[in-house]
């Protein structure tokens, strides 16, 4: 399942690059992509209705030691007040979760 946000943008490969990661989870935040199985089967498949929606997400996927890693370069976030340095973020943008490896 793909979670994106309207301000995202990304390269025509990104998703497939993505899926290439092999990961439960890819990214955190605006741009996220969730392999279904364990989605259905840690949140019976409904998306969580809480401020940190991704936080929660990413803490039950890691929490059953799941596979999870950052998004690859690339993606662009195009709001103002995104990103690490609280501007405009382009490429190499990721978010504060470290891959981790199962």
């Amino acid at each position: 399942m793909l979670k994106i946000d309207a301000d995202v943008a990304m390269p025509l490969n990104y998703l497939k690059r993505c899926l290439k990661l092999g990961a439960d989870l890819v990214g955190l935040g605006p741009f996220m992509l969730v392999k279904m199985e364990p989605f259905l089967k840690l949140l019976g498949g409904r998306w969580s209705e809480v401020p940190t929606d991704d936080a929660y997400i990413m803490m039950r996927f890691k929490a059953a030691e799941l596979r999870i890693a950052p998004w690859p370069e690339e993606l662009v976030l195009n709001k103002e007040g995104r990103g690490e340095a609280g501007g405009t973020t382009t490429g190499g943008a990721r978010p504060a979760c470290k891959p981790s490896r199962r």
